[in-house]
């Protein structure tokens, strides 16, 4: 998906596969005035006040079927959705990472003392959204008009 993050860029985000009992969101910023995909973060859900702000995480991305590659993330900050259920979402910043650019399927494993499920995220299409949304960008589109055009 596509849609306005700032008065100057645009977030492409996929949510997670099913099953999936918790929401997961992987996600990029294309930015003016360079307009290049930049920033990747995971939105991951935990009990609230699992991780502190600056907290580093270390897992495995897994691209298509290659070989695990560790991954360090840095928390920058979180939200609930919920109030009542206790669990907040985490906005991990991808520090360290392989290349998911042009990938398939991205799966994301934790050890057990992390705290986080692993997670997989079906990218088919991602490479095509991010060249509509770097040409949106390029464009004199209004950014914060993007959210009611087309969702790719």
């Amino acid at each position: 998906m596509i849609s306005d993050f700032s008065p100057d860029s645009l977030m492409i985000s996929k949510d997670n596969q099913p099953p999936r009992e918790e929401r997961s969101v992987i996600a990029f910023e294309v930015m003016r005035p360079f307009c290049i995909a930049s920033n990747p973060v995971l939105m991951l859900p935990s009990m609230r006040g699992q991780f502190s702000d600056g907290d580093e995480v270390y897992g495995e991305m897994i691209v298509d079927k290659n070989k695990p590659q560790l991954m360090k993330l840095k928390k920058g900050f979180s939200f609930s959705e919920n109030e009542d259920n206790g669990k907040e979402m985490n906005w991990f910043v991808l520090k360290d990472y392989p290349s998911f650019a042009n990938s398939q399927k991205v799966l994301l494993r934790f050890k057990t003392s992390t705290k986080l499920e692993n997670t997989s995220f079906d990218t088919t299409g991602i490479r095509e959204a991010t060249y509509k949304a770097e040409q949106i960008c390029d464009s004199d589109t209004v950014i914060q008009k993007v959210s009611s055009m087309e969702k790719v």
